[in-house]
């Protein structure tokens, strides 16, 4: 199944190096259901570096894909050795789905 990556927000400062409406700050939530129903998921915020005033896009013009690519093209992972930002996001949401899958582990009271 695949990956739903959503924006939910985007901060912005009105005016910056003469560009209006600069997005600084993205948040976003990813989730995923395997066949069988397990879900996964996983939100979070990240900072985008500052826009190059020759291909700034204005805020109004944005589109989820273009936000999308600035995360996962230049935010950096926790851990270069497992891959790229968007990868080792999308591994967490995988490992929830397996564990979700194959407990090791039950909670609640044994009574009704």
């Amino acid at each position: 199944m695949p990956f739903n990556w959503k924006v939910t927000q985007l901060d912005y400062l009105f005016s910056e190096d003469g560009m209006t409406d600069v997005v600084t700050t993205v948040y976003w939530t990813l989730s995923k259901e395997d066949a069988e129903g397990n879900v996964g998921s996983c939100y979070g915020s990240a900072s985008v570096p500052r826009p190059n005033p020759a291909s700034f896009t204005p805020y109004a013009d944005l589109n989820q894909d273009q936000v999308l690519g600035w995360l996962f093209n230049t935010v950096a992972p926790m851990n270069p050795d497992d891959g790229t930002w968007q990868e080792e996001q999308e591994a967490k949401v995988d490992e929830q789905i397996y564990n979700e899958a194959h407990p090791d582990k039950g909670n609640g009271v044994p009574w009704k």
